[in-house]
């Protein structure tokens, strides 16, 4: 196995994981401290679909939150993947984090209702979520797996909020997360799998006879192959 991808395994690591998704959760926080402020809070806005005037709130609408129970439910989960996409995609955190911020927004912007305005970083862990759940699904690694059924246990829910049942919850930009991080997931798991050794070869040399086990058996004839010599 590739120690190289468990960035979690010391101290260090482990600090370096937990900055890192600190500083990303701390964002929307930041977010929702300064949409009350005169000046700074016209900027601070969500998708609104079909808009070009304000197209650029695709890229803000993970920063706005209705509430503070809105904002830390999101902040929570997004913590959680966030630090179990560190641990096992290192090498790919950025380019999963960069697609799941921008691409449900898209989405939000395209098929959305123009009437409405959509905010809040629930696309951005959907995307997340599914990414780690297909993974899992699709490599089936022991670590992946594992980590799939942790998602499946924490936020087995989130497939019901791909679905309009609640009009008040923005269920096009969870389409959207759960659309792109099953996308990137398949994109990416072909490189991702060959970071990783193969399970099967690894039993095949662990089933192998030891090399000792030879050299005591040599002495060992084979009386089907005598019998037909005679």
């Amino acid at each position: 196995m590739n120690d190289e991808l468990f960035h979690i395994v010391n101290k260090r690591t482990f600090l370096i994981a937990l900055l890192e998704a600190t500083f990303i959760v701390i964002l929307p926080i930041w977010g929702y401290i300064l949409k009350d402020i005169p000046g700074v809070n016209e900027f601070l806005i969500g998708v609104i679909p079909r808009d070009l005037q304000h197209i650029y709130g695709i890229f803000i609408f993970p920063l706005v939150h209705n509430d503070l129970s809105h904002l830390f439910g999101n902040v929570i989960a997004l913590y959680v993947l966030l630090l179990l996409l560190k641990n096992s995609f290192s090498p790919y955190y950025y380019r999963i984090i960069a697609c799941g911020w921008v691409f449900p927004g898209i989405f939000i912007w395209l098929i959305g209702n123009s009437n409405t305005m959509h905010i809040g970083a629930s696309g951005l862990v959907y995307h997340l979520a599914f990414f780690i759940f297909w993974i899992g699904v699709v490599i089936r690694h022991p670590n992946f797996i594992a980590q799939s059924l942790i998602v499946i246990f924490l936020y087995g829910g989130f497939f019901w909020g791909i679905l309009p049942l609640f009009p008040e919850v923005s269920w096009e930009g969870h389409l959207g997360g759960f659309i792109s991080g099953t996308l990137q997931a398949l994109i990416l798991y072909k490189p991702i799998s060959m970071l990783y050794p193969k399970q099967e070869e690894e039993e095949d040399e662990d089933d192998a006879p030891p090399d000792w086990y030879e050299e005591e058996n040599d002495n060992i004839i084979d009386f089907r192959d005598t019998k037909k010599n005679n």
